[in-house]
């Protein structure tokens, strides 16, 4: 099928061909991925053609993909360029991409390339993208890193980021990877909404002291390893810790830092311990201590009010009067 555009002036009817994806792809007078062909590709896949483009990146052990999307999240659109050093569908010609001529295959709208060095690949594809930014505003939405083994593709993927001064929106960090990995992209990727992490960690490791989160939402699957300290001056909105070593003491004093106002930002925050407590004896105890604040327990729910209006309010997964090791916390303001 071929899409057509068409303009109108003075009653008289332009038509431009848009070529086909499959005529893009199958060019027989040698084919090369450009800028202007990816255009051609978002045309068939997203008409008019968009004026933003969104950029998943994946990185993984087997293989790495950078997708193309019109649409945001909707990954029904979007095109995607495979990166692997074995082929995962038998090439079916050659194409030049930046600078090097590399084996291809397509299906639908997908293309398959085959490289010496992936880290290679990452580089010539992310800079053959880059190149058509003067037609499309490109958004980098989403890095997945993912597998032990992608030291050099994930380095390449920061130094482009770097280089082009773009955002990174989301980071995924999956549970396989190394420590060193690990603290590579969070101390390069600083993502602007979210920030997900399911990696394993020894006990013992530590975030630099003068890491700072200004994440809008942080989400630590098997945070054993995170410290209260790891939260100080954080810009977040949205904080999800589950299965940390905090204490008692340790919850109180997270309690104090949202009410005295260390976490400004704050407003909602998820926190599953490894040892259960019972959030009315904490807040008992705070009150024997001389909280400044008005305490009120519930079977369901207890509040902290301050003089200003700000009000916490705290909730366990099952009541407030029982252990429990999942606890909410919301902070909200006052209006009466």
């Amino acid at each position: 099928m071929t899409l057509c555009s068409r303009k109108m002036s003075k009653n008289v009817r332009f038509w431009v061909k848009i070529p086909t994806i499959n005529e893009v792809l199958q060019n027989p007078s040698g084919y090369e991925i450009t800028p202007l062909n990816i255009i051609s590709i978002l045309r068939f896949l997203s008409s008019p053609i968009p004026h933003q483009i969104f950029l998943p990146i994946s990185l993984s052990n087997e293989k790495l993909c950078v997708s193309i999307n019109p649409h945001g999240e909707q990954r029904d659109h979007s095109f995607k360029i495979y990166i692997s050093q074995t082929p995962i569908i038998q090439p079916s010609q050659h194409a030049l991409i930046g600078s090097q001529r590399v084996p291809i295959s397509h299906v639908r709208d997908s293309v398959y390339t085959c490289w010496n060095r992936k880290d290679e690949g990452i580089r010539e594809v992310l800079a053959m993208i880059w190149e058509g930014r003067n037609e499309l505003n490109i958004e980098v939405s989403i890095v997945t890193v993912d597998g032990a083994g992608v030291g050099e593709e994930l380095r390449a993927a920061v130094e482009w980021i770097k280089g082009t001064g773009l955002e990174v929106m989301s980071l995924y960090l999956q549970d396989n990877l190394t420590t060193e990995h690990f603290e590579y992209a969070i101390y390069n990727i600083q993502p602007t909404i979210f920030l997900n992490s399911c990696v394993e960690l020894p006990d013992d490791f530590r975030l630099a002291e003068s890491f700072v989160f200004k994440t809008e939402r942080i989400q630590f699957l098997g945070a054993e390893w995170l410290q209260l300290n790891n939260l100080n001056d954080m810009e977040c909105k949205w904080v999800k810790i589950v299965i940390c070593y905090w204490t008692e003491a340790d919850i109180m004093q997270f309690i104090r830092n949202m009410m005295d106002g260390k976490y400004l930002t704050v407003t909602w925050a998820l926190v599953v311990l490894r040892d259960d407590v019972c959030v009315n004896t904490m807040l008992e105890k705070m009150q024997l201590e001389g909280c400044p604040y008005q305490i009120t327990t519930g079977r369901m729910e207890s509040t902290f009010e301050r003089c200003d209006g700000v009000v916490m309010g705290l909730m366990s997964h099952i009541n407030n009067t029982v252990d429990t090791h999942r606890i909410t916390m919301t902070v909200s303001v006052n209006q009466n």
